[in-house]
């Protein structure tokens, strides 16, 4: 029996005959034929993705906050006026890169920093990072794994602060990932204000 039928003799039991007309059988072939197409696509889409390499890149402030924490760093990724943490820290937080592995394979990650508006090929590279868990680049990233890359770089003291568009990370490969934060934005624009009002 073939394919249309099968749906015929389906339809049939819901109050259509066997012998309906043609147009209903090419509309039910067409919906088929539609909906494989679509599937096939959605697959496509699947596979090109599990093979793809991507990282999602993060710049935060970090410092070690006497008195909250016992041991390690604090970091945040946006200024929250109410958070004694982000205050007590005020002045002195450096910058720091989370890198996020959120594809299927792994990646090794070669270089981290921070790269300028209008002249993508001008970066900031993280001279001797610090890796959260202890390692050195470059540094292998399981799929769904993060690390996170410290800097010695306070921002009020980076002379080109206003002109930062993102940080980035790079594979082993070369391929480059970019990625802002609300934090980076607001040191820009304060960067960027106290820029043109010394000018």
């Amino acid at each position: 029996m073939k394919h249309w039928e099968i749906i015929a003799d389906s339809l049939s039991k819901t109050g259509l005959e066997i012998g309906a007309p043609m147009g209903i059988r090419e509309n039910i072939t067409l919906a088929l034929a539609i909906i494989g197409a679509g599937l096939g696509i959605w697959n496509s889409i699947v596979n090109f993705r599990k093979d793809r390499i991507s990282l999602r890149v993060t710049p935060k402030l970090y410092d070690l906050a006497p008195g909250v924490f016992s041991e390690g760093f604090i970091s945040w990724d946006r200024f929250d006026p109410t958070s004694h943490a982000q205050l007590s820290v005020s002045g002195r937080a450096s910058f720091c890169v989370e890198v996020q592995n959120v594809g299927r394979i792994a990646v090794t990650l070669d270089e981290v920093g921070f790269i300028r508006k209008r002249r993508s090929r001008h970066r900031f590279v993280i001279i001797q990072p610090i890796l959260s868990d202890g390692s050195t680049l470059p540094k292998r990233l399981d799929p769904l794994s993060s690390i996170t890359v410290y800097s010695s770089v306070i921002p009020e003291k980076l002379r080109d602060l206003h002109q930062l568009k993102a940080a980035y990370a790079e594979a082993a490969n070369g391929k480059i990932f970019t990625g802002s934060s609300p934090v980076l934005k607001h040191l820009v624009r304060t960067a960027k204000k106290s820029a043109s009002g010394s000018a």
